[in-house]
């Protein structure tokens, strides 16, 4: 279920609506989708709850386009086009690229997005801030000729406007199946919806047009002649009421008055009970100088005729009643310009950050982000695989995630999705060290879990394409970065180093895959990183001074070191040489940095380590780098054949066992 806050806020619009349960009851699709809201303060009117919606805007030329073809081109020839066709059209493969992005559980934020910007956009002066000054000059155009259009020429065009726009919405849905949910289903199927915004609506001018609009079993003039009997009748009863010529039937409409506590006639309880009472409440030579033919007039006020019209109108009155439900929901967004790389709401530049850029409907499908992948696989094998370890895990993780990033969990990873590379290579950082506690122990909320002594998360990050994006609340990401990253986090902890005499690696490429037990990340990662630090970074061979060192290392693959709050970010190529796709990026301290680099110095110049230094760690052999028989790591084979040669059971040198 998405925040009960939006059925309040959607209540509040409402004009015959009075509880979310009398809302869920219109429309049940919103008490499990909806609208995610956020309290925001837009315009003058203060704080409010309301809809962020990015992506949508970038669409208003293709939409007034739609909208203005609809003029001279009837839908059937949309609907009836061939599937090339169909497919050609700009705004169905906008639309459903935008579907592959909200994925089947948000896919009525696009639906409903467009729907409400549709419906502004014939509305004289609504267009929203940030459609380009062309389009909104179009649009004045357009809405401009539809108010001067007499009333049924203008409900007809409308009709026509909505079914292009809808027919269109229907097609991206068929083309991304998985996309769609039944609240997409009930706004596509609602042709109010897509061009008549909630406070848009008069009902003592628009109702005719509304009728039409929607197709109800009665002509719009004689909806227009019941809606002036009615206005009538209720002005007579309320002049009877308390007086000697009260009737019984003011007594019920005073009732039903009080029961839809607004307009009865309008509302979908009251309406059509309205509409029988009439013959009691008003007499037919009442209606003159009301209506323009009070003869015709009289006749609705026959048993036989009344009952037909209080059906429709009961009919009519429930096809509104939906409508008002979804777009007093609608009525809530607020759109997110973007533009020169910064998202705007309402005039105000919003923080660039993963948690606008990955907003579904995304404003740029194309934009790159950082993805961080964390394997909890281990951690939980090694507390048994309880699946209260694996919940403590998950809790964690989301503990530690950063307000400005878009996460998920998928198969044992955390992932989050991050705007700038350098922010994504730092939370993986401060995972690999803090994660895990002293002596194995997760803090979860206060507690702690065990987990295994020494035991660490693996963490990769990918720099790429990123499917998917978040309403706000929820996460959900796919595609190449993220498998990237999951890739780069490896399979497990490796058993053995290659190329590691200084032993500070935690990643091997083993015959099984990358085996990890630390940060590894791509090459592309690694440049966007040092591209925006914000901070002093060394690049091999620029000679630039990071962490008190400026000389490069000789003989080590160290492609360069960052700047961070503790000491530096060293990249280290996997492998025995400088340039691989793959770095692991390791935190140090600053007297670890010069130690290294002191070892890289002896080695480069051929000297031995002197008798009474005592270096940080210890090599077990003369070539610590192991470049000239690295595979080669463990002891020699002639060694290890002697040492079998007794095996133990007292054999002597003549036996042939």
């Amino acid at each position: 279920m998405s925040d009960p806050n939006h059925l309040r806020a959607a209540v509040d619009r409402c004009r015959w609506v009075s509880d979310e349960r009398e809302l869920v009851e219109r429309v049940p699709e919103l008490y499990s989708h909806g609208l995610v809201v956020e309290p925001w303060a837009v315009g003058t009117s203060g704080e409010q709850w309301i809809t962020p919606l990015t992506g949508i805007l970038s669409m208003a030329g293709l939409i007034l386009e739609t909208l203005e073809q609809a003029r001279t081109t009837d839908v059937a020839s949309f609907v009836n086009a061939s599937i090339e066709v169909i497919d050609a059209d700009g705004l169905v493969t906008r639309l459903v690229a935008a579907l592959e992005d909200s994925g089947p559980q948000q896919a009525h934020r696009l639906v409903m997005g467009v729907a409400h910007l549709s419906a502004l956009m014939i509305q004289p002066g609504r267009v929203p801030k940030g459609v380009e000054p062309a389009v909104v000059r179009r649009a004045q155009e357009l809405s401009t000729g539809l108010e001067a259009m007499e009333p049924m020429a203008r409900a007809s065009l409308m009709a026509n406007m909505s079914s292009a726009i809808s027919a269109r919405m229907a097609a991206a849905l068929n083309r991304a199946p998985s996309a769609s949910n039944s609240l997409t289903a009930a706004v596509v199927a609602n042709q109010l919806a897509w061009v008549l915004p909630l406070d848009a609506f008069d009902p003592h001018r628009d109702l005719a047009v509304v009728s039409k609009i929607v197709d109800v079993d009665l002509e719009p003039n004689v909806v227009t002649m019941v809606s002036k009997i009615a206005r009538l009748a209720s002005r007579e009863s309320s002049a009877r009421v308390g007086g000697r010529k009260e009737r019984a039937a003011d007594a019920m409409l005073d009732q039903l008055e009080r029961s839809a506590r607004s307009d009865a006639l309008l509302h979908p309880r009251t309406g059509a009970n309205f509409i029988r009472l009439l013959p009691h409440l008003i007499e037919p030579r009442s209606l003159r100088g009301v209506v323009d033919d009070h003869k015709l007039a009289s006749r609705y006020l026959e048993p036989n005729a009344i009952r037909t019209v209080s059906g429709a109108w009961g009919a009519m009155l429930q096809k509104l009643s939906v409508w008002e439900a979804i777009a007093a929901s609608m009525a809530g967004i607020e759109f997110v310009s973007f533009s020169g790389g910064l998202f705007r709401l309402d005039d105000r530049v919003l923080d660039a950050s993963a948690r606008w850029s990955l907003r579904t409907p995304r404003s740029d499908r194309r934009m790159l982000h950082a993805v961080v992948a964390c394997r909890f696989s281990s951690l939980v094998g090694s507390g048994g695989s309880q699946p209260e370890l694996r919940r403590a895990l998950l809790r964690r993780w989301d503990s530690m995630v950063p307000g400005h990033a878009v996460q998920t969990v998928m198969a044992d990873h955390g992932v989050a999705a991050f705007q700038r590379a350098s922010d994504a290579l730092r939370f993986a950082l401060m995972l690999r060290a803090r994660f895990v506690g002293r002596g194995g122990m997760v803090d979860v909320g206060g507690e702690s879990v065990a987990v295994a002594p020494g035991s660490h998360v693996a963490v990769g990050v990918a720099h790429g394409l990123v499917v998917g994006g978040t309403d706000g609340v929820r996460g959900w990401l796919d595609g190449p970065a993220v498998s990237e990253a999951i890739h780069l986090a490896g399979r497990g902890p490796p058993t053995a180093m290659l190329f590691d005499p200084l032993q500070i690696r935690q990643a091997v490429a083993g015959e099984w895959g990358l085996m990890s037990n630390g940060v590894c990340c791509s090459r592309p990662t690694a440049t966007a990183a040092w591209n925006d630090w914000g901070g002093d970074v060394h690049r091999f061979g620029d000679g630039s001074e990071v962490g008190g060192l400026r000389r490069d290392f000789e003989t080590y693959p160290v492609d360069g070191w960052g700047q961070v709050a503790d000491g530096v970010a060293l990249f280290v190529s996997l492998g025995p040489s400088r340039g691989a796709p793959v770095l692991e990026v390791v935190e140090l301290d600053s007297t670890m940095l010069r130690e290294l680099q002191a070892r890289d110095i002896q080695l480069t110049e051929g000297d031995d380590i002197i008798e009474d230094e005592e270096p940080m760690v210890e090599f077990a052999d003369d070539d610590p780098f192991g470049f000239d028989g690295a595979e080669d790591a463990s002891p020699s084979s002639d060694s290890t054949r002697a040492q079998w040669t007794d095996i133990g059971f007292g054999d002597d040198g003549d036996s042939e066992r």
